[in-house]
């Protein structure tokens, strides 16, 4: 599901990322941002570049920047198709890695970017130009620390890629607890939301689209 700057009510999505996430940004900013649920934003990205490429049997730019960004050798060729293209992160499979990497240093970095570029987020919010906000949401069973971590560090990485200035995770629970991990911006919680948006639901359709999310993990 993605909706554009058009497709939602600019008001109450204003609301929601200035007074919820604590975006600073001028409000004619906030107004354009893109929200899209249960997304890979990472994954894609690099999807999209490796497949402008094109083939190469020399090192590409993308390789070097992503190797220079993750402490990667910026020499280090990444895993390609027998006719030279670039396989993306995503679709890497460990012999791949291997195939590539120099030192077991190399191979934990590619491993580890292969899991940021898999990373999924229940709601993406782009402040074009800006920033990224990641929510991750979950009941009663918490998510692994190493996930979290992944999708930490797969905004990280995506935010310099865009030339962005930074990218803030979220969770969201159905009750108060602290932080997983530290990374963490904030710990929100469902029923707040719930309660924020529900009378606001008449004014703005964007709150609609909050509480829709939260019927789908209540």
């Amino acid at each position: 599901m993605f909706l554009n700057p058009a497709d939602t009510d600019r008001s109450g999505k204003k609301i929601f990322i200035q007074n919820f996430l604590g975006c600073g940004c001028p409000d004619e900013v906030v107004e354009e941002a893109r929200i899209s649920f249960f997304a890979r934003p990472l994954g894609a990205l690099l999807e999209q570049r490796t497949a402008q490429s094109g083939p190469s049997p020399s090192l590409t730019p993308l390789e070097q920047e992503v190797n220079r960004l993750v402490g990667l050798p910026k020499t280090l060729k990444w895993p390609r198709r027998p006719l030279g293209e670039l396989i993306p992160p995503v679709s890497w499979r460990r012999p791949m890695i291997e195939a590539v990497a120099r030192t077991p240093k190399h191979l934990k970095k590619l491993s580890a970017l292969r899991s940021m570029s898999k990373a999924t987020m229940d709601a993406v919010i782009e402040v074009p130009g800006r920033a990224f906000f990641f929510l991750v949401a979950f009941e009663t069973r918490r998510p692994k620390k190493t996930d979290l971590l992944a999708q930490y560090e797969s905004g990280q990485l995506l935010y310099k890629l865009m030339g962005y200035n930074r990218c803030r995770l979220f969770t969201i629970t159905q009750k108060d607890e602290p932080k997983i991990i530290p990374e963490i911006d904030t710990a929100l919680t469902w029923q707040g939301l719930h309660n924020a948006f529900f009378e606001a639901r008449d004014r703005y359709s964007f709150a609609d689209v909050v509480l829709d999310l939260f019927d789908r993990v209540d």
